[in-house]
């Protein structure tokens, strides 16, 4: 009994075998894993690398969007808001399947995208609040500071676009405007003491359409605007008033300046002179002088909005329609012209001064304003990222 039992434990005979087989099945179980493990990734990965690409698909819908709603846009692709006062106006952008199926289409407007090569569906409309009341983005009180409201501004429109790319689906809600006009008080607006000498004409009387304004208007009382010699101050009546509402001059400049293209932007840490400037008509041009002087002294002729950070000084025969808008203190002599409006003097700044001497000449002027607006690009207000609609 005992010798069986010896044999039995002594006869190893097939165990490498077995170990072996043990040791091939891990192997393969450890292979399966990571076969699948890889697997998983690869389809993970594949989806993301879709999901990225409807994503910028739809992105491009948006985009494709803000410029057909740009006035600025050619003819023969632009986007025309010709109900701006109706909440159920709406615009569609792609083909009419794709807008029936994923927007149920109902005959309204619709063109097809300028591209084939990215697959999106577009639908432009008016956004309300809860009421169904139409939203606009406007200086609602006249600080010079933008927010929705039902009463003033620029249309705001929501832009859902739906973005395709394999399988993979992306809707992106976003809503957008043309950035708002400025307050226009009058010819000139000020924030501290200002001098008109010599011949110096300022106007509020439009010099381009109907009605008039003050010709300059200042926030507070403690501001002195004085005139003497021959200068010439009038407008609606009383010409100067120091009633106006308190503008926010740095976030007003901070709006406009991104419309400028990278070649209007000046950036400089010294004083500059500039005595001959070659300008496209009704455009954005934005100086950032940290604090240093810009001096314009050449006979420059130009249109649009001109935006300063810094101390400006004309001469020279400078003229301008448009506006002008300068954080600090200008000083204006010699001849020249501006036609539109002049805002200057940074609120925080007690110390700023305007100086207009000479014979030039400020005019409120409607036309000029609205010309030197009237290109504005259309800016991004908010966005999300939205689900199945």
């Amino acid at each position: 009994m005992l010798a069986n039992k010896r044999m039995f434990f002594q006869d190893e005979k097939g165990v490498v075998l077995l170990i072996g087989l043990l040791v091939l099945l891990a192997l393969t179980l450890l292979s399966l894993t990571a076969f699948l493990a890889t697997t998983t990734d690869l389809k993970i990965t594949s989806n993301y690398k879709t999901g990225e690409a409807a994503f910028y698909v739809a992105e491009a819908g948006i985009e494709e969007a803000r410029t057909r709603l740009w006035n600025n846009a050619a003819e023969a692709i632009k986007i025309t808001d010709d109900s701006p006062t109706s909440a159920d106006w709406q615009y569609y952008i792609g083909t009419t399947d794709n807008v029936t199926t994923f927007f149920n289409y109902n005959g309204a407007n619709r063109v097809s995208s300028i591209q084939a090569a990215l697959d999106y569906t577009v639908r432009i409309k008016h956004a309300t609040n809860a009421a169904g009341e139409i939203l606009y983005y406007g200086d609602s009180d006249g600080d010079g500071i933008d927010e929705k409201n039902t009463v003033v501004g620029e249309n705001i429109y929501e832009v859902t676009s739906l973005g395709r790319s394999g399988a993979s689906q992306k809707t992106i809600v976003m809503e957008i405007c043309r950035v708002p006009l400025p307050n226009i008080q009058s010819a000139v607006y000020v924030e501290a003491n200002t001098e008109i000498k010599g011949n110096a004409t300022v106007s509020g009387s439009d010099a381009c359409g109907e009605g008039s304004l003050p010709a300059i208007v200042a926030p507070s009382e403690d501001i002195q605007i004085t005139t003497q010699g021959s200068a010439y101050v009038e407008g609606e009546d009383p010409p100067i008033r120091y009633d106006g509402t308190d503008m926010d001059i740095e976030t007003m400049i901070d709006k406009f300046k991104y419309l400028a293209f990278s070649d209007h932007k000046y950036d400089y840490t010294y004083d500059v002179t500039m005595t001959s400037w070659n300008l496209p008509s009704n455009e954005v041009f934005y100086f950032n002088m940290h604090g240093n002087d810009l001096k314009i002294t050449a006979q420059v002729t130009g249109s649009g909005i001109l935006l300063v950070e810094g101390d400006l000084e004309l001469a020279g025969g400078f003229i301008w329609d448009g506006i002008v808008i300068v954080t600090d203190s200008v000083r204006f002599t010699g001849g020249g012209t501006i036609n539109g409006a002049l805002i200057a003097g940074n609120h925080v700044d007690a110390d700023v001064e305007i100086t207009i001497t000479g014979n030039p000449g400020i005019y409120y002027c409607s036309s000029a304003i609205e010309d030197a607006t009237k290109n504005r690009k259309l800016m991004k207000l908010s966005w999300k990222e939205a689900g199945m609609i």
